[in-house]
């Protein structure tokens, strides 16, 4: 069985197969139990002791700040919509670490997807991420000198995993995926090559990394995601597939310096095309969209 410990298209060799891939998940919507630094000791009345309880009272100002700032767009929502949503976004924002630890350990984003000798996609970006999604479990039974519907890869691939999947979306059961990359000359990722964080002219923090995808109907292992030529640009259109969710009024998007939002279907469908460019130089708005 291979596992992989290159990447396909950068040439980086990863220095640490065997970890999880630095996947340290801080986000505050996981049911994860994060590393508690032990407290560090001071005598009382020291200016260092004065020092350190100042950053304490600083560091927690601004987690809670963080906190409000995430927890902000869900106030107007029923308590149940705004837990599914948040839990999306949960998701995504753990899918943009892995992509960010695939970069730094490769030197390259993953590509959209590994292609057989003949151009034919083998296999998705979403096999390449398991590592880092502390899958192992899987990523070792998976080979890649093999389709990934091959009869010993649907082992793998068979299994319905909830890092790919909404919360909202029907029939959890099913291997699909709500998440996609959105192919074309100047997004992410063209198909079977990748892009380095330094080409991303437009500047990571206003180019979409990942977007959700309703009722998509495609396997997360399998290597199909959506083409930009194909696309109306508007969040919940009527042309399937598209970018959209089961939420209510717009869908989750992850930028690729990690930051998520979410986008309203009232944005104009020409901001959408702007933020899914890497090199376009439009002017993306700062207030909200």
């Amino acid at each position: 069985m291979a596992s992989q410990t290159t990447s396909p298209n950068c040439g980086g060799k990863d220095d640490d197969a065997g970890s999880d891939g630095g996947q340290n998940d801080p986000c505050g919507y996981c049911d994860k139990k994060s590393d508690v630094l032990p407290a560090q000791s001071c005598e009382a009345g020291t200016s260092r002791c004065c020092i350190l309880k100042t950053l304490n009272v600083l560091a927690i100002i601004v987690v809670l700040g963080i906190v409000v700032a995430i927890l902000l767009p869900f106030v107007n929502l029923g308590a149940g919509e705004a837990a599914r949503r948040a839990q999306c976004g949960c998701n995504l924002h753990n899918l943009t670490l892995a992509m960010l630890n695939y970069h730094e350990k490769y030197g390259c984003f993953p590509p959209a997807f590994v292609a057989d000798k003949n151009g034919k996609p083998m296999h998705s970006w979403r096999v390449l991420l398991l590592p880092y999604l502390d899958r192992n479990d899987l990523y070792s039974q998976y080979r890649f000198d093999e389709p990934w519907d091959s009869p010993n890869n649907r082992k793998v691939t068979d299994v319905a995993l909830r890092d790919y999947r909404c919360y909202c979306q029907p029939d959890t059961k099913q291997p699909t995926t709500s998440y996609m990359m959105v192919i074309g000359p100047h997004t992410i990722s063209d198909g079977p090559h990748s892009r380095k964080a330094s080409g991303i002219t437009d500047g990571p923090s206003n180019t979409i990394m990942l977007v959700e995808v309703a009722d998509s109907d495609v396997g997360w292992a399998e290597p199909k995601d959506l083409s930009f030529d194909q696309l109306d640009f508007k969040i919940n259109g009527s042309k399937r597939p598209g970018i959209g969710s089961h939420h209510s009024g717009g869908a989750n998007v992850v930028f690729c310096d990690g930051h998520g939002r979410f986008i309203y279907a009232t944005t104009p469908p020409e901001l959408i095309k702007a933020m899914l460019t890497i090199d376009g130089g439009e002017k993306i708005p700062e207030e909200e969209y």
